[in-house]
């Protein structure tokens, strides 16, 4: 019989969690290679180029019309699509915008993303395998977007990102995120537990579970995270930022079982 090394699978655990930033873009890549579309919008496993991409449109206009009914003033001049993918809602952007920048994790996202933008001079793709947005300035765009995105980032990272879209915004300039707040109550011992346990605790489980998924699973997977609605709003404020408007995420964006939101912020 094999002695069990429990101090050698902890160590591993703990590897597999202190490089996640690396796991995440592994996953990303292989997401990507098994098929972007599918792994960008999963309620189909095939699409068509036409309606992969007519749903960015769909879904850049409807934002654009919420963004109107606030009443705020939007300067057209730079964009960033956080999480571009292959640039289904680069592209759309681009009508309403002079230049767009789409930034993501995975090699294979942006090779296709500049693929489908066709040589455009107005778009331009950047692969970023940081936990930070070290490659822009502060102060330099005037629009950021961000769907579907952050609720794959652990939330140690997510937290990071939205400080970064607070410091590259331009003043006056407006961010949008959608990110997951909590999980819908569920019947069960799971619903239980969540009742019961100390969030330390949860979270806690929920960490050493992510863990030895890295280290067991060889495939890729789709994460899934939240942060609560109060801890953003203070996390917004605490980086200059002013919170706009804050609406539950009805469209199944995230995973059904949680509750999402939508956060508009200037500074």
């Amino acid at each position: 019989m094999v002695p069990c090394r429990c101090s050698d699978l902890v160590r591993r655990v703990n590897k597999a969690r202190h490089v996640n930033i690396k796991n995440l873009q592994r996953n990303w890549e292989g997401l990507a290679q098994g098929g972007p579309f599918h792994a960008i919008l999963t309620d189909r496993q095939e699409w068509e180029d036409a309606a992969f991409f007519a749903t960015g449109v769909e879904e850049v206009r409807a934002l654009l019309e919420h963004v109107r009914g606030l009443a705020i003033p939007l300067n057209r001049g730079l964009a960033l699509d956080f999480g571009c993918g292959v640039g289904r809602l680069t592209l759309a952007l681009g009508e309403y915008f002079d230049h767009l920048i789409g930034v993501d994790i995975s090699p294979t996202m942006i090779q296709g993303a500049r693929k489908y933008a066709g040589g455009s001079d107005k778009v331009e793709y950047l692969l970023n395998q940081r936990d930070d947005l070290a490659i822009f300035r502060s102060d330099s765009f005037d629009f950021i977007y961000t769907n579907i995105t952050l609720q794959h980032v652990a939330p140690r990272y997510s937290r990071k990102y939205i400080r970064e879209f607070i410091r590259i915004l331009k003043p006056r300039g407006l961010l949008v995120f959608q990110l997951p707040s909590e999980l819908k109550p569920r019947k069960g011992f799971k619903q239980i537990a969540r009742v019961v346990l100390p969030s330390p605790v949860q979270s806690a489980v929920r960490r050493i579970r992510g863990g030895l998924e890295d280290v067991f699973r060889a495939e890729p997977r789709m994460e899934m995270h939240g942060i609560p609605i109060r801890e953003v709003r203070s996390l917004i404020k605490a980086n200059r930022g002013v919170l706009l408007d804050t609406v539950e995420d009805l469209r199944p964006t995230a995973e059904r079982s949680w509750i999402s939101y939508r956060y508009t912020v200037t500074k």
